[in-house]
């Protein structure tokens, strides 16, 4: 790995270099993998256990809180892990238009941030409740509120 940087990555990474970095990236890549779905199986395994004790709106919101990790956990993978490893395969299997490649896998990189943005405004009931009201607020009639109030005289 010290022979990548030493050299200068930008302007001398060879074929035998790359293959180095590319093995690297992929067990970091995998180890992250791992680690997430350890944390998932766990976390379902400790609300699965001790679902009895709780009420019916606490567990809702536990269900809530699950959906909204994995669409969290699916979206980096999706628009991180995917263009990344599209790349990582040009690199290993010598592609010729690569530049073609790495500005197609650029687009899905620079979409990340906005999507995962857009699946909590999504996900998460309160925040989707609160995003639809204000979207919808301009098509909305108006209705004034007439209050009649009608009293007896007394007498």
């Amino acid at each position: 790995m010290y022979e990548l940087f030493k050299d200068g990555p930008c302007n001398s990474l060879t074929f035998e270099k790359s293959i180095i970095f590319v093995i690297t990236l992929l067990i970091h890549v995998a180890i992250v993998f791992l680690v997430a779905v350890f944390i998932v199986f766990k976390t379902l395994k400790t609300i699965s256990s001790i679902k009895n004790s709780l009420s019916s709106s606490t567990y809702r919101m536990y269900q809530q809180f699950i959906i909204s990790l994995a669409v969290q956990l699916t979206i980096p993978f999706l628009f991180i892990i995917l263009p990344a490893a599209f790349l990582i395969f040009a690199v290993l299997l010598n592609a010729q238009n690569i530049k073609d490649y790495a500005a197609n896998a650029l687009q899905g990189l620079f979409l990340h941030s906005a999507v995962n943005s857009l699946s909590v405004l999504i996900v998460i009931k309160i925040y989707r409740e609160e995003t639809k009201r204000i979207l919808l607020k301009p098509f909305y009639c108006y209705k004034p509120e007439i209050n009649v109030k009608v009293f007896q005289q007394v007498q």
